[in-house]
């Protein structure tokens, strides 16, 4: 008896195995499923090459909006960016990125604009009125750029006005302060030109030297001039550019 139920165990397990086997192939034939295609890359190379970097630009109508007199105001309140200054008349301390940074912190169309001091630039000689466009950039970036600082620079594009085109923006503020900018735009067969220029007076500045210091209270008047030039001629094959900034 041991044996007969032992041999119908086994006739029913192969039984029920032939079954299923039968109905698995049966449905493998039945359903084909299709993966969709999956594309590997190595992104590393790229990842190595690009310089960890951020900028921040403004262009014409941004500089109209943030209603600023100079490159100071652009700025204020940029991540991994500290401005600092003594007054209008003094040089700006400008740290980008924790870094200070000498010949190429300031560019103006490519160019670099000499600073006398290493993170010392006098931005309150430049006015927004004279530029299309300003741009912060944070961190070593020399291919987009001609700076070779650290903590990144900040670029410059001189403002080019139409035939015809001019402007005038005149304010006023404390201590004294009138502030007037001019541009015109004009064209003729020598080529495009554009003029722009800024005059800030402070007439009741602050003295820098305090009364314990050995100075008094008298005020200090300065006064801050920029002018700006820019010529363009096209041709069919070249085009010529140059810019004057006094």
């Amino acid at each position: 008896m041991e044996v007969k139920l032992n041999q119908l165990v086994v006739n029913y397990l192969f039984i029920s195995w032939s079954v299923c086997t039968f109905t698995i192939a049966k449905a493998s034939d039945a359903e084909v499923v299709t993966l969709p295609e999956i594309v590997i890359s190595n992104d590393t190379a790229d990842n190595f090459n690009s310089p960890a970097s951020s900028s921040t630009v403004f262009n014409r109508a941004a500089l109209d909006a943030l209603n600023r007199a100079d490159v100071n105001g652009v700025l204020q309140g940029l991540p991994g960016t500290i401005n600092s200054q003594a007054s209008a008349s003094m040089p700006s301390n400008i740290i980008l990125r924790g870094a200070a940074g000498g010949l190429g912190l300031v560019n103006l169309d490519g160019v670099p604009l000499f600073g006398n001091f290493t993170a010392f630039f006098p931005l309150s000689h430049y006015p927004l009125d004279l530029f299309n466009r300003v741009s912060v950039d944070r961190g070593n970036d020399q291919a987009q750029s001609s700076s070779r600082t650290l903590g990144g620079s900040i670029n410059l594009t001189s403002r080019q006005l139409n035939d015809g085109q001019a402007f005038l923006h005149s304010e006023g503020g404390s201590y004294g302060t009138v502030r007037n900018n001019v541009g015109l735009g004009m064209q003729n067969k020598l080529g495009n030109w554009s003029f722009a220029g800024s005059q800030t007076n402070i007439f009741d500045g602050i003295s820098q030297v305090s009364p314990s210091n050995g100075g008094n209270n008298e005020s200090k008047n300065t006064q801050l001039s920029t002018g700006l030039l820019r010529w363009t001629k096209d041709y069919k094959a070249l085009s010529l550019e140059s810019i004057f900034i006094t």
